[in-house]
């Protein structure tokens, strides 16, 4: 039931809460997982493209060589230079959330409402790996960063988590605020990370939910319902500064889908017999 229904984890805390008699042995770990997951406050660090420039290259290499000294941004949320001269951009008050789609669960960060900046999702079908985020060779990172890793080992999200703001006292003018509001409202010495144990819940919460996702999507194959051999591979860009984040890409590096693939070669078929046959019909001019 839960493999083909078009909103999976929804179905998944449904079951448990209401007919838990009918809830998988593996199915229990995954709800309690789904219900875990949802608000988390976190710093994104969105990975920016930067300056190809010899000046920006000279700057970056440098840069590079101190971000994997302290380990990248600090826990006071500071960015860090990369490779290329690309740079991570702190975003504070952001939230983590998995959450269902059309196309399967998603992990999702999503930036303050009114910060102009777009969401980041990934399907969890995509994720290979989840770990913490050491702190470099000085070991001054955070203590609760972590890092998302796709099938090819590439970095796609990187955050910090941080504790909760719900204790908060009430408002100078008297009213309560939502979690959300604190975290859209406060100030960057207000955030504090939290601890690494929390952090570490987190990591196994995210790697028991993409096990569970991976289990779903391997029993829809044995369906025959997998329709990923006949479309574009998803991916999702390492980079938070385009337009979109999941699309068809060849800088993933993977192979076309089927029938992209044979329609490709058919118009490249078609192009060459037509040039043929307009060299014959010179020819006999």
């Amino acid at each position: 039931m839960l493999e083909k229904s078009p909103y999976p984890l929804l179905s998944l805390k449904i079951i448990g809460t209401i007919c838990p008699c009918l809830e998988k042995e593996d199915d229990g770990p995954a709800r309690r997982a789904a219900w875990a997951l949802s608000s988390i406050p976190i710093r994104w660090h969105r990975r920016l493209r930067g300056s190809s420039s010899a000046d920006g290259g000279a700057a970056s290499a440098v840069g590079g060589f101190l971000s994997g000294m302290f380990g990248g941004p600090s826990s006071s949320g500071g960015g860090g230079a990369l490779r290329g001269g690309d740079n991570y951009d702190p975003v504070e008050g952001a939230m983590l959330s998995v959450v269902d789609t059309g196309s399967g669960p998603q992990l999702v960060a999503s930036p303050p409402v009114m910060s102009g900046i777009r969401k980041k999702c990934i399907p969890l079908k995509l994720i290979k790996n989840v770990q913490a985020r050491k702190g470099g060779i000085i070991n001054l990172g955070s203590r609760s960063g972590i890092e998302i890793l796709d099938q090819t080992g590439r970095e796609i999200l990187r955050f910090d988590v941080l504790k909760s703001m719900a204790s908060s006292p009430p408002t100078a003018a008297g009213g309560d605020n939502t979690e959300e509001e604190d975290w859209e409202n406060s100030e960057p010495g207000e955030v504090e990370d939290a601890e690494e144990t929390t952090c570490d819940g987190i990591i196994e919460q995210l790697e028991i939910l993409i096990e569970w996702e991976r289990r779903r999507q391997a029993y829809i194959v044995t369906l025959g319902e997998d329709e990923t051999e006949n479309t574009e591979e998803e991916y999702v860009d390492e980079y938070d500064d385009d337009e979109g984040t999941i699309q068809a890409s060849p800088r993933s590096g993977k192979k076309k889908g089927v029938i992209a693939e044979k329609a490709q070669k058919n118009e490249t078929f078609c192009r060459t017999r037509d040039r043929n046959e307009k060299g014959e019909e010179g020819e006999g001019k």
